[in-house]
């Protein structure tokens, strides 16, 4: 503070500083401490030090004046390592990031090209799902008998090589011992200027920080009794599942591949989700537009810096009527909000389960599927257009309202989390937070299968919300399987589509392949950049066209639910399902059709 000129000096209102008292004044938090140039950012003034990285980073801390509110002058060596290390780390991120960013802004088409190659793939792997989807159930659940087992056996072997072997605990923490001295600002200086050639030979070794984040855990014996308990439990669950309802698990099976039927059959549904999904993204960059738009509006507020009166630069002669705030919080508060449950409810609303779910129930109640008309998916959208649109925002508007509570419950959890001793009220906010998350879930099972029965009958979101509900509670067992199998099926299809494009992807920047050889991929910083970025998004992708799988599954089992319901296989009232799934669940028409 010595080295801060007067004029420069921010403090509080009504506090009048001079060269006598401004030391004393910013030891008791009336006036600033710290000074660092700023940049308008926002509307909000940002240190000019964040945006500096690599070698004008160190040049910064280098030039500003080391200020303390310590009697002495004088700062610990142990402070100023712990702030070396922070500035090292902060160096090694923004010159991560920066170079992430180059290696992306260089293969964002190769990017882009990939993904094309991913929906290839998810076509042909959805097509081939009428034939291996029975296959990959059964070796999923083998490989996940095999997988618990070996699971089970190493925790075991871990904790009693930890019980019969105990490592010596040592203390890596000791450096108060060592760093008991006080230097003076001067050497924190030659400090700082020494550690910038040490920081340049820094390397971001995500191998040994992984190690060192987890070698204290895997050394606790406690982590492996938890570990072989879990084990267990999941192996005896599984065992149990398999055994006694393999036959609910072989309904399951057939349910799903008369869904790959009906996917292949309407190839079109596989290219639709693409449409809300650009819709989605459209709304999303309105909603970051009106963000930053809220963020930087501006209402000048101006006060008297003596008396601390409102005033008006325009009228006021002196220097002492300064800006405070450049708008009212709390109408900036109640603006985000609005945006912020505006978002939600729009991208509930944005659903492709009431017109995928038409083009499904369609290919269900049509007798011979060779009459499935070829503009089947526009005859659905339109039918949702016309008919179900307030159903859908009434739907929507339910999932967006628990879920808004339970984002104002959040930001209340994180400001209650100042008080760590007040367990009453943690108690209660994680109890609120947990019911909420579960009335969240139950209210979006029943509006994915009340869109499933609007789609079927057209009746309202209330009436078929009523109608799905007591199907699947009438058939609890069947239901819940079906949506386990399908589900493990589902996730097991993407990480297996997405591993075989990412797979190619790996070949191919890392010139693995000979005959393909691309020199924008000779040049990157790290090559893992360009991949983790190709990973997400090949996921995100794939798992918009496996969505209409599910969607596929959902309508296919409450169609044959609504059809046992409303039919018996006689003449007058005979079945629509089709023969072979007749015939895995034990009925047939009476007569043929």
């Amino acid at each position: 503070m010595r080295h801060i000129e007067l004029e420069h000096a921010i403090c509080q209102y009504g506090i009048l500083p001079n060269k006598k008292n401004l030391y004393e004044l910013s030891r008791r938090d009336l006036c600033a401490k710290y000074y660092f140039k700023s940049d308008p950012v926002g509307g909000r003034c940002i240190p000019s030090i964040l945006h500096l990285i690599n070698n004008r980073l160190f040049d910064e801390i280098r030039n500003q004046s080391i200020k303390d509110d310590s009697s002495d002058g004088s700062v610990t060596a142990e402070e100023i390592v712990e702030s070396n290390k922070a500035m090292s780390k902060l160096m090694q991120a923004l010159t991560l990031a920066n170079h992430l960013l180059t290696d992306i802004a260089r293969t964002w088409r190769w990017i882009a090209i990939g993904l094309i190659l991913t929906m290839f793939i998810a076509f042909l792997w959805i097509s081939f799902m009428q034939w291996i989807a029975r296959y990959m159930v059964w070796v999923s659940i083998i490989a996940l008998f095999i997988l618990n087992s070996l699971a089970l056996y190493y925790s075991v072997d871990q904790y009693l090589n930890l019980v019969n072997n105990k490592p010596n605990d040592t203390d890596l923490s000791d450096i108060d011992s060592i760093m008991a001295k006080v230097i003076h600002p001067t050497e924190a200086h030659r400090y700082l200027r020494t550690s910038r050639r040490k920081a340049d030979m820094m390397d971001f070794d995500f191998k040994n920080l992984l190690k060192d984040s987890l070698e204290p855990y895997l050394g606790s014996t406690k982590l492996w009794i938890v570990l072989t308990v879990i084990a267990g439990i999941g192996l005896l669950v599984l065992t149990m599942i398999t055994f006694c309802l393999c036959n609910r698990i072989r309904l399951a099976v057939a349910v799903i591949e008369e869904a790959s039927k009906a996917v292949n059959n309407i190839k079109s549904t596989l290219i639709f989700p693409l449409f809300p999904f650009t819709l989605k993204v459209v709304v999303l960059t309105f909603a970051l537009f009106a963000f930053v738009t809220i963020s930087t509006g501006s209402q000048a507020h101006y006060l008297h810096q003596v008396s601390g009166t409102p005033c008006s630069p325009l009228k006021e002669l002196d220097n002492n009527c300064t800006k405070i705030r450049p708008f009212d919080r709390s109408l900036v508060y109640l603006a985000h909000g609005f945006n912020l449950f505006a978002l939600t409810w729009v991208l509930y609303f944005i659903s492709v389960y009431v017109t995928l779910s038409g083009v499904f129930a369609d290919y269900y109640w049509t007798r011979d599927k060779r009459d499935i008309s070829f503009f089947v998916l526009p005859y659905s959208f339109g039918r949702c257009i016309f008919y179900h649109l307030g159903s859908i925002a009434f739907g929507s508007l339910l999932i967006a309202i628990v879920r808004f509570i339970r984002i104002i419950l959040e930001f209340i959890d994180q400001k209650c989390k100042k008080y760590p001793n007040n367990v009453i009220s943690r108690f209660i906010m994680g109890c609120c937070k947990c019911c909420l998350w579960c009335l969240e879930k139950f209210i979006k099972f029943v509006n994915k299968n009340a869109y499933i029965m609007m789609a079927v009958h057209g009746k309202s979101f209330c009436r078929s919300a009523q109608d799905a509900f007591s199907l699947i509670i009438s058939n609890g067992v069947r239901a819940l399987i079906l949506e386990c199998l399908s589900a493990f099926l589902l996730f097991l299809s993407k990480l297996a589509v997405t591993f075989i494009s990412g797979l190619l992807a790996f070949l191919i920047i890392t010139n693995q392949i000979e005959f393909v050889h691309l020199e924008d991929f000779d040049d990157l910083n790290y090559y893992w950049g360009p991949l983790g970025v190709y990973f997400i998004l090949s996921y995100i992708l794939v798992s918009s066209f496996f969505n209409v799988y599910d969607v596929a599954v959902d309508t296919i089992f409450l169609s044959y639910l609504e059809d046992c319901k409303i039919n018996d296989g006689s003449r007058e009232r005979p079945y629509y399902m089709t023969k072979s799934l007749a015939r895995i669940f034990g009925r047939q028409n009476n007569q043929s059709y």
